[in-house]
């Protein structure tokens, strides 16, 4: 059993690996493989003693708890491992940083999903530890050309602005205003303790994503309840807390009402946003179970797990966004140049065709498959996007109705550009196919991938996709 502290969160856990976690994390909740019920406390003389339970359940992982005073100078939090197979104690981590990083976290994937992609001013109300971190973490998933920041101390805020912009290399400017940050801002951090509204909603210019993190209890809440009736999507990581707080909730009846599950948005089944100049809101509530997925990720590293070195190297890459953009008819061709040559190479080398006549093969495949081009019915194929709308590689799907008449959806051709490789693109593109076969009623995404192509089978692994048959060949010769 290891026990880790601050100093181990502060050099293992980066925030991009975070929310890279949380990401995951959010994605298990939405296919109700996290068990994350409200917290629970009990009373003691100087406040209350909150527990949080809660971890992976459809599959082997982590199980634990997190446990915190509420006095007003307690000090660290516990969070405690278990191996969800053999029940062992793997680990405990004490500190303020886990849960600072964990709640950071899960706010950039907010962000990240909700914001609008030429988001580039963000803007923070607060100008404590929490305001940092989430600072540190927005900055983390996405890129802004600068940060503005207010606090009712002008000291500390000034001292937060140098402190971040040293962190990160992010040009951050103290406001003495705080209508000056909102007005300006294209994403707004509220993390304060006020129990009064720090700004008014008129403030808010259309296409601003806000993520609230203090208090918010009807008539003691750091945000205005008009906020909540002006945006368009309204999205919490913890309906089920939300539901179980012991004071009304801020936002009115009917907004709370339409209010979403962050993780249905991040595993792609809902919209973070409809168009650029919409208003949306994300309310952080503490999804439990989340602090035991990132210490079990924390503890992986310390140990130098070879899962830890996936998550440290790949952190950023997982946190990575594409867009799918329609092939036109007139690209068809120059698509098919790199594909039918590549795609009777691959069968050559495994032996499955002779090398004569293999292109001509290849071709009419392709052809009796795409009779009307990229008009066939169930047929679809895509320029994989990065952020900025810079194609990065191409993607063919297609659905059909299996023997049992349920819809399927299949990978026909994903190729990443060369110089956008190993940037985490390629997982980025077949989330975004799950989420197009989810569209389509599909019930399962399946792919083929040559038994010798030992890397693209660890990366479809990773990504959830399951050996559902093994051909198997034995050289004669």
């Amino acid at each position: 059993m290891r026990l880790l502290t601050d100093d181990d969160v502060r050099h293992l856990l980066t925030p991009a690996t975070a929310a890279a976690v949380m990401a995951g994390a959010l994605r298990l909740h939405a296919a109700g493989g996290l068990a994350a019920p409200p917290r629970w406390s009990v009373p003691s003389h100087g406040g209350r003693l909150v527990f949080t339970v809660g971890g992976a359940t459809s599959e082997p992982g982590p199980v634990g708890f997190r446990a915190y005073h509420t006095a007003p100078d307690a000090g660290d939090q516990l969070v405690a491992v278990f191996d969800g197979d053999s029940g062992a104690l793997r680990g405990l981590v004490a500190g303020t940083l886990l849960g600072a990083m964990r709640t950071a976290a899960i706010n950039a994937v907010a962000l990240e999903h909700m914001a609008r992609r030429d988001a580039s001013v963000l803007g923070v109300l607060g100008s404590g530890r929490q305001a940092h971190a989430h600072a540190r973490a927005a900055l983390a998933v996405r890129t802004f050309e600068q940060v503005l920041v207010f606090g009712r101390d002008p000291g500390r805020r000034r001292a937060f602005a140098a402190s971040l912009a040293e962190d990160t290399g992010v040009p951050c400017r103290a406001a003495d205003d705080p209508e000056l940050v909102v007005r300006a801002a294209d994403v707004l951090i509220t993390a304060t303790t006020s129990r009064r509204p720090v700004l008014e909603a008129g403030w808010l210019r259309p296409g601003t994503h806000v993520n609230t993190i203090g208090p918010k209890a009807r008539g003691a809440s750091e945000l205005p309840p008009a906020v909540g009736t002006l945006a368009a999507c309204i999205a919490t990581d913890a309906p089920a807390q939300i539901d179980a707080y012991p004071e009304p909730f801020f936002l009115a009846d009917e907004d709370r009402a339409r209010m979403v599950s962050l993780g249905h948005i991040v595993a792609g089944e809902l919209p973070g946003r409809g168009t650029d100049d919409e208003l949306t809101l994300f309310c952080s509530a503490g999804l439990a179970g989340t602090e035991v997925l990132l210490a079990d990720a924390l503890l992986d590293l310390a140990e130098g797990a070879p899962a830890a070195a996936a998550v440290a190297a790949g952190a950023a890459r997982s946190a990575v966004e594409v867009r799918l953009a329609p092939v036109a008819p007139a690209e068809l061709e120059p698509y098919l140049e790199r594909l039918v040559p590549e795609y009777a190479a691959d069968h050559v080398r495994v032996g499955n065709w002779p090398a004569e006549g293999a292109e001509a093969r290849a071709r009419a495949q392709v052809a009796e498959l795409l009779p009307q081009g990229v008009a066939t019915p169930g047929h679809a194929l895509f320029h994989v996007q990065d952020a900025s709308g810079v194609t990065v590689g191409t993607l063919w799907l297609a659905t059909h109705s299996s023997r049992t008449g349920a819809v399927e959806a299949f990978v026909y051709d994903l190729e990443i550009d060369p110089a956008h490789r190993r940037k985490g693109f390629a997982s980025a593109a077949l989330r975004e196919a799950a989420a197009w076969a989810r569209r389509q009623g599909a019930r399962q995404l399946a792919l083929h991938v040559f038994g010798d192509n030992a890397a693209a089978r660890r990366l479809y692994r990773s990504l959830g996709f399951e050996e559902a048959g093994v051909h198997m060949v034995m050289a004669l010769d």
